[in-house]
């Protein structure tokens, strides 16, 4: 629905805050809980250079992830929420 860029971000975390919908953090949660076996899994397989071409590949794929507009957008909702009842 949205495209990337910060512009993207507010707009999820908008839609995130509005719409309070424990899914999406369920979602996030979810999809980490799976990059993280698969990490696991991958790396109990391998040695070596191998391993460290791994590390570097899954330290690319977590920067991405830092600014996936959906997971962006939850944070950013999180911080809102958060700036608001410390203000209560």
């Amino acid at each position: 629905m949205f495209e990337g860029g910060a512009f993207s971000v507010m707009m999820h975390a908008l839609k995130a805050y509005r719409k309070n919908d424990t899914a999406i953090i369920s979602e996030l949660m979810r999809n980490n809980e799976q990059s993280i076996s698969k990490l696991q899994k991958d790396i109990s397989s391998l040695s070596g250079d191998q391993l460290f071409e791994l590390i570097i590949e899954d330290q690319n794929n977590l920067k991405a992830n830092v600014v996936y507009p959906a997971a962006a957008g939850a944070l950013t909702a999180g911080l809102l929420a958060s700036k608001w009842l410390s203000k209560k």
